[in-house]
């Protein structure tokens, strides 16, 4: 069926124009339009441009920066609309690997100096490898050889060729790919990558978002890989921006420090948390249920009681504990009986979720996947510790806590 043509979105290829239209290229603007000639393309579409994007990349394009700049759009686009295809992902690596590898092999024949006075072509380059690593993480696909093949490359950068943007970007994507530094199936690599990044980010802390300051201490706090310096320079960043933060930002900001609280209690920062407490406490009902029991558990893993904070979860919370499963009902309650609060409202509303008459729902909120053995055990503690009496949550936990235990 003809479709009626219409301007591509000039941010997914304004790097094509004044290009020579060769065949790839023009295939690349035939994808863009097909794409957005839809709101939501169909699986079927989405399957037809990611074959013809395949086709398109193993060219001699690889050599003008504009083209896999465009490929990292288009990317971004594909882990948008959820399009989580192994095949396609798969292929794209292979490719990109050898593009990678090519790029690596002249730039080792080059002089370090002569790269950096090259232009901006470092940079441009770690911008649509970032983007594309990051549409990886967006789709949960992990490539192995490409993610160390994208570290080597990374690893020959100075700071000057990173910007915020860049360095937000990787830090989530690694973050979100790759096992903590602490387990033993951390990649060889991963320790020095998080160094060279952590230098770039400190170099260019200034131009960081407040997502991208969230992204990055979420993104290390993940990682398990505590970088005090890094830490500090964010800090100082997040107070010269706390009314750029959203409720997102905060709670994962938080989480993020909060992270470190027991292993680096140099971390805890009260300055950074008063702030957003107050923040937060003005804007809680633009939270998420999610993030509120984010916020909570953060304040209580780092000890910090905030009076006026929690006055006002008292309140909202019992609101929302509906939306809630099993692991944050177990999250927020541990939360409560650290500080010693009991909030009846709170646990009455935990106790109906528990007891919910619809057992197929109660099954859900409990199951394995999401409420493990040790969320159980949270819930029981919770209610032992603030003397919440409740024959019948109790009875359902043991009964729960039962089942995790029979082979």
């Amino acid at each position: 069926q003809h479709r009626p043509w219409r301007r591509p979105d000039p941010d997914w290829l304004l790097v094509l124009n004044n290009k020579p239209s060769t065949v790839n290229i023009i295939m690349l603007r035939r994808i863009s339009q097909r794409l957005i000639s839809e709101p939501q393309p169909s699986p079927a579409v989405l399957r037809e441009c990611a074959d013809q994007l395949v086709r398109a990349l193993p060219s001699e394009n690889h050599e003008h920066v504009g083209f896999y700049w465009s490929v990292s759009m288009f990317c971004n686009k594909f882990a948008g609309y959820a399009f989580t295809d192994p095949p396609f992902w798969q292929q794209l690596g292979d490719v990109l690997i050898g593009v990678l590898t090519q790029t690596q092999q002249q730039q080792r024949q080059q002089h370090h100096k002569q790269q950096e006075a090259s232009g901006s072509s470092s940079a441009v380059e770690i911008r649509w490898l970032a983007l594309i690593l990051n549409s990886y993480a967006r789709v949960d696909f992990r490539h192995e050889r490409l993610m160390e093949v994208a570290a080597s490359v990374l690893l020959q950068r100075t700071a000057p060729s990173f910007e915020g943007t860049d360095v937000s970007q990787l830090c989530n994507a690694f973050a979100r790919l790759s096992p903590p530094l602490t387990s033993p199936h951390a990649p060889k690599y991963l320790r020095q990558l998080c160094d060279g990044l952590a230098v770039a980010a400190m170099r260019h802390v200034a131009e960081l978002s407040a997502q991208g300051i969230a992204n990055i201490v979420n993104a290390y706090a993940r990682l398990e890989a505590f970088h005090h310096d890094l830490f500090v320079a964010l800090e100082t960043a997040a107070m010269d921006k706390l009314d750029s933060f959203g409720p997102q930002e905060m709670a994962n900001a938080l989480n993020g420090y909060a992270k470190f609280a027991d292993s680096r209690p140099e971390v805890k920062s009260p300055r950074l948390f008063d702030a957003f407490g107050d923040r937060i406490a003005a804007r809680l009902r633009e939270f998420k249920p999610p993030e509120l029991v984010m916020v909570v558990n953060a304040y209580a893993k780092v000890g910090f009681h905030r009076r006026r904070l929690f006055d006002r979860l008292d309140e909202r919370l019992p609101e929302v504990v509906g939306h809630l499963n099993g692991r944050e009902l177990s999250i927020l309650a541990n939360g409560y009986a650290r500080f010693w609060r009991r909030c009846d409202a709170l646990f009455d509303q935990i106790s109906v979720r528990l007891l919910s008459a619809d057992h197929s729902q109660q099954a859900d909120i409990l199951r394995p996947s999401v409420c493990s053995g040790m969320n159980l055990a949270l819930l029981l503690h919770s209610y032992g510790r603030l003397a919440v009496r409740h024959q019948g949550v109790i009875s359902v936990l043991v009964t729960h806590i039962d089942r995790h235990r029979r082979p």
